[in-house]
């Protein structure tokens, strides 16, 4: 009998070792991790340069104020407002007659004093740069005429072609294609507009009907499977320039 008492407490014991704990450690729940990393959002890209607006010269105007170097020469004075984000700039000049650029890098301020040739047409333009950033910003094309001392009458600006653009293949309308261009004279003169178009250069002579147009475009005849070269005289009676030869295709 006593010995069956102690196989029934040993069972006993047995079954409350269990119960208070005695599992398996695979039912044990793991620490939590408290120690996860979380990686933060990249930092927002640096502000990229915004465009300059240009002050002086002034967009098709003739430009008098600058100091005489030589007989050929005249230094002037360039001037933009600062944009944002900019830590320099780079002014382009170029001679509207040879196409030749002047350039200035890597300004800080927002003026530069250039010596070029006057008595001519030239086109300037500004870029903005930061060191923050690859990004530029470009500023409008202006357009002026750098005179030279005594000058009373200034010669035109070349014509800027509108269209068709060059090497633009153009669909005809009645046979016809539309030549598009604007002109500008520095002080402000009548002008009139000779059209010069062929199929070799743009240099050989013009029609009679298009010589001294007073209106900025004209239509035209022109054949299929053939290209094109033209380009504009533009005149205020007393001096006159030549715009660059484009051309055109027609399929």
């Amino acid at each position: 009998m006593k010995h069956l008492n102690k196989i029934i407490f040993s069972a006993l014991l047995t079954l409350v070792l269990v119960a208070c704990g005695g599992g398996k450690d695979d039912d044990i729940d793991p620490p939590s991790n408290n120690n996860t990393t979380v990686t933060p959002p990249p930092p927002p890209p640096p502000p990229s340069p915004s465009q300059a607006s240009l002050s002086f010269p002034e967009q098709n105007k003739a430009c008098t104020e600058g100091s005489l170097e030589s007989d050929t020469q005249t230094s002037i004075d360039f001037r933009w407002n600062a944009s944002d984000n900019t830590d320099s700039y780079d002014l382009v000049v170029t001679n509207l007659t040879t196409l030749e650029k002047t350039e200035a890098k890597g300004i800080s301020g927002t003026t530069k004093n250039l010596t070029l040739k006057h008595d001519v047409g030239y086109s300037w333009q500004i870029t903005s740069r930061s060191s923050q950033s690859n990004d530029t910003a470009t500023s409008e094309v202006w357009n002026f005429y750098l005179a030279g001392v005594g000058e009373e009458n200034y010669i035109p600006f070349p014509a800027g072609i509108i269209a068709p653009k060059f090497g633009e293949t153009v669909q005809l309308e009645n046979g016809k294609v539309r030549l598009s261009w604007e002109g500008n004279d520095p002080d402000d003169d009548v002008l009139t507009y000779t059209v010069y178009l062929d199929t070799i250069d743009g240099n050989q002579a013009p029609r009679d009907d298009m010589q001294n147009l007073s209106e900025t475009f004209i239509e035209i005849e022109v054949e299929n499977e053939t290209t094109y070269y033209w380009r504009v005289k533009t005149s205020d009676g007393n001096n006159s320039s030549l715009s660059y030869v484009y051309k055109f295709i027609v399929p």
